[in-house]
């Protein structure tokens, strides 16, 4: 999954979560700044964070994508800031 700062300044991402349909997976950024015009990918894999990839820690698909092929959908992600509020959402 990708998150693209759109804006003109960094944004401090800690305290920041990504929940899928129905909050069966979290995702909470303990420290990340993004930077203006920045991307982040985060990744479902376990893996070492590093640069603009960050990694959840788990071992399973956690944000589905879209499978045109089997005209299946994947979960919808929810970006919901540090005070709670919902910033963003995609459908995968």
């Amino acid at each position: 999954m990708k998150i693209t700062n759109g804006g003109k300044t960094s944004v401090n991402l800690k305290g920041w979560n990504i929940k899928d349909e129905g909050a069966k997976h979290t995702y909470i950024f303990s420290s990340y700044t993004l930077k203006s015009k920045a991307t982040v990918t985060l990744r479902s894999g376990i893996s070492k964070s590093s640069g603009s990839t960050l990694y959840c820690g788990k071992n399973i698909f956690i944000w589905n994508n879209h499978d045109p092929k089997h005209k299946e959908y994947g979960d919808t992600a929810y970006l919901w800031n540090a005070q709670g509020k919902l910033v963003s959402s995609k459908k995968g």
